[in-house]
């Protein structure tokens, strides 16, 4: 080999060990689903901002569609469940009551009882 050629071949060798190198540190390194900003997974971090939502507790009698979804498990079918049952048959008495709406079941209430509440100033006692 000439010696003229022998300087580019190390310096290609080099960057090819470099790559290898970022690759396989690369390959190492947590999954790409991981929030850049946080070393929380983002279903963990989905978990968080959900809890978040829902750390003020919120009235079943007054929430809207859109609030009943930030409770835990409640979709637009259980929320839309929740609306139809209280203009049917009124506002809730206690929280309890909720598992009268047909998909709403004790699992589910279990899951959403520390975020609920009734207002008994809104319940009329006639």
């Amino acid at each position: 080999m000439k010696k003229e050629k022998l300087p580019y071949i190390i310096v290609i060798s080099l960057f090819f060990a470099a790559c290898t190198l970022l690759t396989a540190l690369t390959l190492q390194r947590e999954p790409p689903y991981l929030n850049i900003f946080s070393l929380e997974p983002r279903e963990a971090q989905a978990t968080a901002d959900s809890q978040h939502e829902t750390a003020v507790k919120i009235n079943i009698n007054t929430a809207d569609f859109h609030e009943l979804q930030t409770l835990p498990g409640i979709g637009e079918g259980r929320a839309s469940g929740i609306i139809k049952y209280r203009t049917e048959v009124g506002d809730f008495r206690t929280i309890e009551e909720i598992m009268e709406v047909p998909t709403i079941g004790e699992v589910t209430f279990e899951n959403i009882r520390d975020y609920i509440v009734v207002s008994t100033e809104q319940i009329s006692t006639e």
